[in-house]
């Protein structure tokens, strides 16, 4: 388990809450680090995993849009079935938060 903030953020008082936190993750059999000095790109990192865990909503029924279109022309780009929705830019976002975005760029009905 990490614990990630920013080292202008630790203050001396929080060592005892470092010590619980470290407690509770040996009692449950995972080790713990505190992180105070990731390079910029590791914090994009961790915001993406928790998205992970997580289960999609879709309140616009994009999902069900995407695969109407893809019904209909039987074999299309991932562009081409998000520019058939009511909005062609949250697809793209629904699929980089699935984790296929480009895994899949030609979609078919078989």
């Amino acid at each position: 388990m990490f614990d990630v903030r920013p080292e202008l953020l630790i203050e001396p008082r929080d060592a005892l809450k470092f010590a619980a936190a470290q407690h509770v993750a040996e009692a449950r059999g995972w080790q713990y680090s505190v992180v105070a000095g990731w390079r910029p790109h590791a914090h994009s990192v961790l915001d993406f995993l928790p998205s992970q865990h997580h289960p999609l909503q879709d309140p616009m029924q994009l999902q069900h849009q995407l695969l109407t279109a893809v019904g209909k022309a039987g074999e299309v780009t991932f562009g081409e079935a998000a520019e058939a929705t009511s909005s062609p830019a949250l697809p793209a976002r629904q699929a980089l938060r699935s984790g296929s975005p480009s895994a899949a760029p030609v979609l078919t009905t078989g």
